[in-house]
């Protein structure tokens, strides 16, 4: 049993565990600045470890062991494009817990953030196979998409320690609802922190399920599949994510303009062996979200603004807004070098800390956009570093249907979340969305 076959298993291993959000917390999350400590827990600066940080770290002893056998050949597989990328990205958010004003804190997020690259280069030296690795998340996602139709149905997501789950319930304030006048309803959660995040996770385990379906040959296998996709879309719905549903929209929609500009006509279904898979996967999500429409029109009509924009729409919107504004006033002192790797809620709440009225630490979040976080956090060149591994793999997909999806889609709502900086899971489904692309780039047109 080589180095080469215990990888590939830890990798798919982190892929289908990647929901699992069980830890021991080391430090709770207090937020504390110059003037004091605020009350309330803060989500964002909890320190802890894992088992997804024991499953990479393993994984990161499998890379040392294999790149000693020759370092010349596998440190060619990333190219020097990249290296540049990684070296702008980890060295900016290093160098940040020099000026970070929570240190460990700073040290704790540097350390997710290797972990994330760590993987990407794993997948580029170990290559598993990009089908595995597909039914690993069409796999997940399907037991996601039951832990959120059995928490819809129950109005309730229970505390478990093993999971990694908090207690919500529709009628807990601060948890993630959709409400009118007339009716409070909970958000499926899964095993996230966040339905948004359970959105994001659904989204790409639906591209990755699309992918498989047109792909597999063998009939259980499509059946098998079109369960799943079905299971997954009615997940993605229960959900109420909004940045999920524009995402997935727009990377369908984003390849399917690529395609059409590159190659001047519209996607060939190929017909002659019956009923192409992807058209009978594309009626049954029809169906699907149909039906679910029907039953679920109240929340889904609010969350829409079909009904006016209800009053918790309307504070999500204008949370939005202040936040980007907040980010925006800190790129004058912040541009250069930032203000440390997880120091964006830390220097919002230092510039309230005398206010007459302060706000509790669970009022503070980040950004809810990506880019702007890396940029206020890690200042010019970590920012350069991140985008730059960006656009260097969806250039070098662009002929990959799946893999130009999957980059789509993480683009897309990394316009609309900052997830993918925040939380570990989300974190890992970015650094693996940029791998499984650059390493599929090809295999399908």
């Amino acid at each position: 049993m080589g180095v080469k076959y215990i990888a590939e298993k830890l990798l798919l291993g982190i892929v289908f565990f990647l929901p699992w959000h069980a830890i021991l917390i080391l430090r709770p999350g207090l937020l504390q600045t110059t003037s004091g400590t605020f009350d309330g827990v803060w989500q964002y600066g909890v320190i802890g470890i894992t088992p997804l940080d024991i499953a990479v770290v393993a994984l990161m002893i499998c890379i040392g062991m294999d790149i000693r056998k020759n370092v010349v050949h596998h440190v060619s597989r990333i190219t020097l494009c990249e290296w540049i990328c990684f070296t702008l990205l980890i060295g900016s958010a290093l160098l940040s817990m020099a000026w970070a004003a929570d240190k460990q804190l700073a040290l704790f997020r540097s350390v997710r953030l290797v972990e994330g690259v760590a993987v990407f280069i794993a997948f580029r030296l170990f290559r598993p196979r990009a089908a595995l690795v597909a039914w690993s998340f069409a796999a997940g996602g399907a037991i996601q998409g039951i832990f959120a139709f059995i928490q819809y149905s129950q109005q309730i997501v229970p505390a478990n320690a093993w999971l990694g789950t908090s207690a919500h319930s529709a009628q807990a304030l601060g948890d993630s609802v959709v409400e009118n006048r007339d009716i409070r309803v909970l958000r499926s959660y899964g095993t996230f922190p966040h339905p948004n995040i359970l959105g994001l996770y659904l989204g790409f385990a639906w591209i990755c399920c699309l992918s498989l379906i047109s792909n597999v040959s063998r009939r259980t296998a499509q059946w098998i599949l079109l369960v799943a996709i079905s299971i997954i879309t009615s997940g993605l719905l229960l959900s109420f994510s909004r940045s999920a549903w524009i995402a997935l929209g727009g990377a369908l929609i984003g390849w399917s303009a690529a395609y059409i500009i590159s190659n001047r006509r519209l996607p060939r279904i190929d017909m002659r062996a019956g009923i192409a898979p992807r058209v009978i996967a594309g009626i049954v999500c029809l169906v699907m979200i149909a039906g679910m429409s029907y039953a679920l029109w109240e929340p889904l009509s609010i969350r829409l603004g079909l009904q006016g924009w209800q009053r918790l729409e309307r504070a999500s919107v204008s949370e939005r807004s202040v936040l980007l504004q907040s980010a925006v006033n800190l790129i004058p002192s912040a541009w250069w070098h930032g203000v440390g790797i997880g120091q964006f809620t830390n220097t919002i709440a230092s510039q309230n800390a005398d206010a007459a009225h302060k706000p509790r630490a669970y009022d503070y979040q980040p950004v809810h956009l990506l880019y702007a976080l890396v940029f206020i956090e890690l200042g010019v060149f970590g920012f350069l570093g991140f985008v730059g591994i960006y656009a260097r793999e969806i250039i070098r997909s662009r002929k990959s249907r799946t893999a130009l999806q999957l980059l789509l889609f993480l683009g897309i709502s990394a316009l609309l979340d900052h997830a993918y900086w925040t939380d570990q899971s989300a974190v890992l489904l970015w650094w693996i969305g940029l791998a499984i692309s650059a390493s599929g780039r090809g295999e399908e047109s």
